[in-house]
């Protein structure tokens, strides 16, 4: 997969069912569900992401830099072509699978990885 959506928890569930359906459509995306964040796998995520455009969801925020799971995953990542960072689901807010399917469409469309997004969902 060209490109490959990065998260943890109940959201892998929801990205898995987007991925199949992009692949469906002709879509080269994959998911990597991080299942253990301490110690964090950074050998083989920096394997995993290599030549790949990658989209973190993460489910909080520290103020001021982004997603934790984005930070690190963007430091492990440095063969990435780029690391986008998506901030959604905080504050019990359900994730859907239209929500995951916007942030694809941004990804395909990116060139460089900017600031990472709040990405507004429906409340808990």
């Amino acid at each position: 997969a060209t490109l490959v959506l990065v998260s943890m928890g109940t959201t892998a569930s929801t990205v898995r069912r987007v991925v199949d359906r992009a692949r469906e459509d002709g879509i080269a995306l994959g998911a990597l569900r991080v299942r253990m964040f301490r110690p964090f796998p950074e050998a083989e995520i920096a394997r995993a992401l290599a030549g790949r455009k990658v989209g973190v969801l993460d489910r909080d925020v520290c103020p001021g830099f982004g997603g934790i799971l984005w930070g690190e995953v963007r430091g492990a990542a440095r063969e990435a072509k780029l690391v986008q960072g998506y901030m959604l689901g905080m504050g019990g807010g359900d994730i859907r699978e239209s929500h995951i399917a916007g942030l694809v469409r941004d990804l395909v469309s990116r060139e460089v990885a900017g600031a990472p997004e709040l990405v507004a969902v429906e409340g808990g």
